[in-house]
């Protein structure tokens, strides 16, 4: 739809949100709009994704647990910090602007971080947690959970239901059982199964509500008719990243590469396959709300789990990736890989203050600033001398739904009456931003929408004075 059949749409129309078939919540005019919990993640711009398990002693991997390792890794002894320091890690969350965390409670391996009191099929103890023989005895999960609250920080949890080296299951398949090793759990699939269900239920009960659940490549069609209730019982507000659950209110979906650099554009509308990864699809043919989830690391070559020794992005490259994700309409899901004393590594340290630093340097200030209700062209005004400028961000209410496919930004000298291009674009949504490749004095900034399924409810502009990339 054209601006000018945008423009023929009025403040008129109506406001209230309905039940579609399929089951989503949209606005009667047909836009898909975000549940709450969506609203509410899609805000955040920046998350903390934790990863602190067995596999910090061990190897980066999925499951880091192997046949090579397994003598020593299979030990709840082998996973031990000396120095646990949650309190750190909030800072540094802090420092980078994140709004939530997340934790991986149980990866590959199938270590858990809370003394759990689920029970293998002989009747014994599940035992491979922290509360297991030998294990350092901490409910690292609830001491998670209690610090993130004394800071006011909502808090998420990472629990893989595909794999877990312990009960020699990979890929949602328990494996034969002629390969075990010493140590692992002889189970049948429904055993596999119903420990998960056990496991989970105890996550999402002891720790009070959570912000986000990471269902890491999605949930197997055999156990989804276990966990989506459970799910809606325990954690109805919980965002579900990459869970595949049709027809969910919360779905966030995966933005399709780890980079930290999907390409253009992201929508806030539209979810692929879990584990195929997506930048959605123009609101124009979506049929449901789904923000896109950015997941990047600090570690270079990527690695998840700490490594020692291996190096870390640049803050340059930090930047780029934060422009790929944040500024093209994303969640940054920033790796923090806590090292082996249960802190934060140094040098990883530093990276993460100077890049949030940067952040605030560079974007807490705008030259100049304003929003509009309701119409199809709009002009921020900087005054009759002008400010000096290299980058413009716009913004939507995604509220009600992501409206705008396409648009312009002119800008305007002064005393000049000719209006130049800054950018074109389709994508806007929570934010895009749009960097020149050199600065100039504007007077005017003009936003033109070009397309859009609804005239959007709400649009803001923001300039910003040329800031260093390093």
């Amino acid at each position: 739809m054209l601006v000018s059949a945008i423009a023929s749409v009025t403040a008129s129309f109506v406001l209230s949100a309905i039940l579609s078939s399929a089951g989503a919540v949209r606005y009667s005019d047909g836009v898909p709009v975000p549940s709450p919990a969506q609203l509410n993640y899609q805000r955040q711009e920046i998350v903390a994704l934790t990863h602190f398990n067995m596999a910090t002693f061990f190897r980066d991997g999925d499951p880091a647990c192997d046949a090579s390792n397994w003598a020593e890794s299979q030990k709840p002894s082998s996973f031990a910090p000396t120095n646990l320091n949650i309190s750190d890690w909030i800072v540094h969350y802090k420092a980078i602007g994140a709004k939530s965390a997340i934790l991986t409670a149980k990866h590959g391996c199938g270590f858990l971080l809370w003394p759990t009191s689920v029970t293998l099929p002989n009747g014994e103890n599940y035992g491979y947690h922290v509360g297991g023989k030998g294990g350092i005895g901490i409910d690292v999960a609830k001491e998670f959970v209690s610090k993130m609250q004394a800071a006011g920080m909502p808090h998420s949890f990472y629990y893989s239901l595909k794999d877990s080296f312990y009960l020699n299951a990979n890929g949602d398949n328990v494996l034969p059982a002629k390969n075990l090793l010493p140590g692992q759990i002889n189970v049948t699939q429904d055993e596999f199964e119903d420990i998960s269900v056990a496991a989970v239920t105890e996550l999402w009960s002891k720790f009070g509500d959570l912000t986000e659940i990471w269902f890491d490549g999605g949930i197997s069609d055999r156990i989804k008719g276990k966990i989506v209730p459970l799910l809606n019982k325990l954690q109805p507000n919980a965002i579900c990243m990459g869970a595949g659950i049709e027809n969910s209110p919360n779905e966030v979906d995966w933005v399709g590469t780890e980079t930290g650099m999907p390409k253009y554009p992201v929508w806030s509308t539209g979810c692929n396959k879990p584990g195929a990864g997506s930048t959605g699809v123009s609101p124009e043919s979506a049929t449901n709300f789904c923000p896109k989830c950015g997941d990047c690391t600090l570690q270079s070559p990527d690695h998840w789990f700490f490594m020692p020794g291996t190096p870390i992005k640049s803050l340059a490259e930090m930047i780029d990736m934060y422009h790929g994700t944040v500024g093209q309409n994303a969640v940054m899901e920033l790796d923090f890989a806590i090292d082996r004393t249960g802190g934060i590594d140094p040098e990883h340290s530093t990276r993460y203050f100077e890049f949030g630093n940067w952040i605030r340097a560079c974007y807490d200030k705008a030259v100049g600033a304003s929003s509009w209700q309701l119409t199809n062209s709009v002009v921020l005004d900087l005054g009759k001398e002008g400010a000096t400028i290299d980058r413009v961000i716009v913004q939507e209410d995604l509220s009600r739904g992501q409206r705008i496919t396409g648009y312009t930004v002119e800008v305007l000298a002064p005393k000049s009456s000719t209006w130049e291009t800054f950018t074109t674009g389709s994508s806007v949504g929570h934010k895009h931003i749009s960097i020149a490749d050199h600065s100039s004095t504007v007077a005017q900034i003009r936003l033109n929408v070009t397309g859009g399924v609804a005239l959007p409810a709400n649009v803001s502009i923001s300039a910003f004075a040329p800031c260093p990339r390093q």
